[in-house]
């Protein structure tokens, strides 16, 4: 991933559990912007090995997106994120809800485990 300075996301390579935010589960071979997070400026990418988080400027708000086998998107369960739908795969960033108004700055995603830096 690559956030301009500007603030738009860019991702690309593997997708198999929908970690790039296109909304799909296929491969991206070029830096493409994630259009789920056009409307917003990011300050931020960390990428582990199948999940991705993403830092925006509105309220030090998070999205993340991909596997969550154990629970490191930080939705509040273990679910996966890609649903399954007709014709094909959703896999778009989710708000990660437990960090609203908790002031973070800094993201780091490991093989299997998110964690994030939170100030006042």
């Amino acid at each position: 991933m690559a956030v301009s300075n500007e603030g738009a996301t860019y991702s690309w390579g593997r997708n198999t559990e929908g970690q790039l935010g296109h909304g799909h589960v296929l491969p991206v071979l070029s830096a493409t912007p994630i259009e789920a997070l056009s409307h917003l400026t990011v300050t931020q990418a960390a990428c582990g090995e199948a999940h991705s988080l993403i830092l925006t400027n509105v309220n030090s708000t998070v999205y993340a997106m991909g596997r969550n086998k154990n629970g490191q998107l930080g939705l509040g369960h273990n679910s996966h994120n890609v649903v399954p739908r007709l014709g094909g795969y959703e896999a778009a960033p989710v708000q990660v809800h437990g960090l609203d108004g908790k002031g973070v700055f800094q993201l780091s995603c490991g093989a299997n485990h998110s964690a994030a830096v939170a100030g006042t």
